[in-house]
């Protein structure tokens, strides 16, 4: 899980208990008889918090669970709660400590693990943020599934493509392309990436990006190739580079090279399988599913990372049996050359593997002779 994804789940679950008032009233005493108007009070916070709690992403469910709050949102334990009785009480006191712990110490936790890179904008409105005034952030994360990592080829077409597209659109706007800048990536089961950089450009960048989903989403059945073909073609941005041509605000050369560099963009994008948080926010497509990178950009995570245990040890034959299925096996991106030198290794391989099994037999041999 990234940095990002937990503290946005603090926020979520400080924002539904402190929204619905449970620190304050959850804290009246219950005695012997519970008044009418705490009842409602209780019962009117637990309804806030659970449907609050009912839109949690995954970091803020996870956190509810480690923390052990996952009860606010039992209706036995509302019935607890209310009924006038020892144990009501000791339950309310439970709930008090967890909620207190949770309101007071996640914050702080989560400034702790807070990317740096998220407060930069934030700090604008000080002294010592005015540099970043004009200034805004592109986040970008790298979709990665079960046991498939990316490879360094994919985190080069992702900053390649990033890097395309911000020049686009700065020079669309007549604003200097040079200035963005990478200043914070996080992984987890995803990776990310966060990018400073001009405010106007990073919003006509966000625009470009959330343009090219919506005919990623129209385009959804079609194959990748001709997918990235048909995306392509419909961008709105093509027509805006034609009326800044006609308005003799681009010259036709410089046109058409953008034109190139939103094709090569813009592939590079899809194929690599990047999304924004500005997507998830809007879309009811799923961007995981649609935004699937291609799988030669993705690799097997090692096993030892996974926490599979290897078993290295070679087995009777082993040698012999690889080296014959290996040579038998067809290895693509070799050349013929190569192939030829592979080759001979493997034969090596078999032939070292023979002598030392025929060394072992004389061996036992040797001992029963002597016996």
């Amino acid at each position: 899980m990234r940095r990002e994804e937990i503290v946005n789940g603090v926020n979520e679950v400080i924002s539904a208990l402190e929204g619905s008032g449970l620190p304050t009233n959850i804290r009246r005493p219950i005695g012997k008889e519970i008044s009418p108007e705490i009842v409602v009070k209780i019962l009117a916070s637990l309804r806030h918090y659970t449907i609050s709690a009912s839109n949690f992403s995954n970091a803020a469910r996870q956190l509810v669970n480690i923390l052990g709050l996952e009860y606010l949102e039992s209706a036995e334990m509302w019935v607890e709660i209310l009924v006038a009785s020892d144990k009501a009480r000791n339950i309310v006191f439970e709930v008090r400590n967890d909620m207190v712990f949770a309101t007071e110490f996640l914050p702080r936790i989560a400034h702790l693990v807070k990317p740096q890179s998220l407060g930069l904008i934030d700090k604008g409105t000080d002294e010592t943020g005015s540099k970043y005034n004009d200034r805004d952030i592109l986040s970008i994360i790298i979709i990665e599934e079960g046991d498939k990592v990316s490879s360094p080829e994919r985190l080069i077409e992702v900053l390649e493509s990033i890097n395309t597209l911000y020049r686009v659109c700065a020079t669309m706007l007549g604003i200097p392309p040079e200035g963005l800048s990478v200043i914070g990536c996080d992984s987890g089961s995803d990776k990310s990436f966060d990018f400073l950089g001009a405010a106007k450009v990073i919003e006509c960048l966000k625009e470009f990006i959330l343009s090219m989903w919506d005919r990623v989403v129209f385009f959804r059945e079609k194959q990748l190739e001709e997918r990235i073909e048909l995306v392509n073609k419909s961008l709105p941005v093509y027509e805006r580079i034609a009326e800044l041509v006609t308005e003799k605000k681009l010259e036709p050369e410089m046109g058409e090279i953008l034109r190139r560099k939103i094709f090569e963009g813009t592939s590079k994008f899809i194929k690599a399988g990047v999304t924004i948080p500005e997507i998830e926010k809007v879309s009811i497509q799923p961007p995981r599913a649609l935004m699937a990178p291609e799988p030669k950009l993705l690799v097997s995570a090692p096993e030892d990372a996974l926490g599979v245990e290897q078993d290295n040890s070679p087995t009777e034959g082993s040698s012999s049996k690889n080296a014959e299925e290996l040579s038998k096996a067809n290895v693509k991106g070799l050349s013929d050359e190569e192939q030829m030198i592979l080759m001979n290794l493997l034969k090596k391989v078999q032939q070292e593997d023979k002598v030392s099994t025929s060394e072992g037999d004389d061996t036992e041999y040797d001992v029963q002779a002597e016996r």
